[in-house]
């Protein structure tokens, strides 16, 4: 029995991949919704002539960097939100203002918790966990309704684009 236990014997080097295969692939899963996230910013942004955009479309990679985005976060969202409100009019809604700005505050929550560690408000360490579940469900559900408003926003793109074509003589 002895024989056979020395023969599984594990390669510490073999160890040492198979983690950072697993830290990459955990990198991986949480990097690739961001990104399609912030293309869904730009997408708004994108869509909305240069008159009526109030922020420039490229800003939105400044949420990559991680200590700023718990701050960019909120002004990308009111400068998001005030695009779609000008081109959509304010019956369509705010243009997920609300929405955005409670995940912005749960997400600036996360990074207190981050950062204070041990030192942070013990009601905030005691709903830690709650706060990133809270986080992530304001997140998806302002991505989704940043995704029905670049429907919209496209609609009201392709008929301008159109319009444009129509009246411009060919050259």
């Amino acid at each position: 029995m002895e024989d056979a236990a020395a023969g599984l014997a594990i390669d510490p080097q073999a160890i040492e991949g198979m983690v950072f295969v697993a830290y990459g692939a955990i990198l991986m899963m949480v990097v690739a919704p961001v990104i399609f996230y912030l293309l869904s910013l730009r997408k708004a942004l994108t869509f909305a002539s240069a008159d009526n955009r109030k922020m420039r479309p490229g800003l939105v990679w400044l949420n990559l960097l991680p200590p700023l985005s718990a701050v960019w976060h909120f002004y990308t969202v009111v400068k998001v939100s005030e695009t779609i409100t000008t081109i959509l009019g304010n019956q369509r809604g705010d243009g997920g203002r609300l929405i955005g700005l409670a995940a912005s505050v749960a997400w600036l929550g996360c990074w207190v918790a981050l950062i204070w560690g041990e030192a942070a408000p013990s009601w905030l360490l005691d709903g830690r966990n709650d706060l990133v579940l809270v986080t992530l469900v304001l997140w998806v559900f302002y991505w989704i309704k940043l995704g029905s408003c670049n429907v919209q926003l496209q609609r009201i793109y392709n008929a301008q684009q159109a319009a444009k074509a129509d009246v411009e003589p060919p050259a």
